[in-house]
């Protein structure tokens, strides 16, 4: 899925047109190898709480891919998907007409603050947290969006978001970047992808895990648990309070 802020090259590009968004898919299965498998952790979380008719807001909603990984087996979900780059949204709409999820699915152009204001049961945010600046006086971007997301989750409602966490620059975080970059040139076979994971290192705007949990926590959530760490990568699992 793609970010509300700006991207890095070929991943993450305030002006990414069809030519970029059409590649999306394969290359952040090309630098995330667990994208599948967040999935469907994410599909379970999800119907593990949510009831069997949920209305689900889905930020940073991309190629469609995640509203059919969740629609498909939940009939009685619908869902609305936001995503700032309108060529992404339209192979989404192209991906739902041949998963037979149009009627389910509305596509809105913007940022969480276009999101209706309604109580969802549930929300997501993948890869798009950690695109968000952040600032300790409670006007950047990541509280912003963080409460924005508060306010259109009923309380007892699911979240969850995955994201790149890490302190830049020490040990731990190095050792695991470099991880990273190791199985991207093993396995991708790709310059493109290389130069990707190069951009997303400058690019995320990175904060420690606990710092993370806290802006959450400010924001009314209570996290429920770490449902995946690989590398930098968290998925977190979380409830409105």
């Amino acid at each position: 899925m793609s970010n509300p802020a700006n991207r890095a090259t070929n991943l993450i590009d305030e002006n990414w047109d069809a030519r970029v968004a059409a590649k999306y898919d394969r290359r952040v299965m090309e630098l995330f190898k667990p994208y599948d498998a967040l999935h469907s952790l994410v599909k379970l979380a999800l119907s593990r709480t949510l009831p069997d008719r949920a209305k689900i807001l889905v930020v940073g909603a991309g190629t469609g891919r995640e509203i059919i990984h969740l629609g498909l087996d939940n009939p009685g979900w619908t869902f609305v998907g936001v995503d700032t780059s309108q060529d992404m949204l339209e192979i989404a709409k192209k991906n739902l007409a041949k998963a037979g999820l149009t009627s389910r699915a509305d596509l809105i152009h913007g940022t969480i603050e276009n999101a209706p204001n309604f109580q969802f049961d549930g929300a997501t945010s993948i890869l798009v947290f950690h695109f968000l600046k952040d600032g300790e006086d409670g006007s950047d971007s990541k509280s912003q969006f963080a409460f924005g997301l508060s306010k259109r989750v009923m309380p007892g409602g699911s979240l969850v978001v995955a994201d790149l966490v890490g302190n830049l620059g020490e040990s731990r975080f190095e050792s695991e970047f470099e991880l990273w970059e190791t199985g991207v040139l093993a396995e991708a076979h790709n310059p493109e992808s290389w130069a990707g994971l190069k951009s997303v290192r400058e690019m995320v705007q990175w904060v420690s895990p606990e710092r993370e949990v806290d802006i959450w926590h400010k924001a009314g959530f209570n996290m429920e648990g770490l449902l995946l760490k690989w590398l930098l990568l968290c998925c977190w699992n979380m409830t409105k309070i």
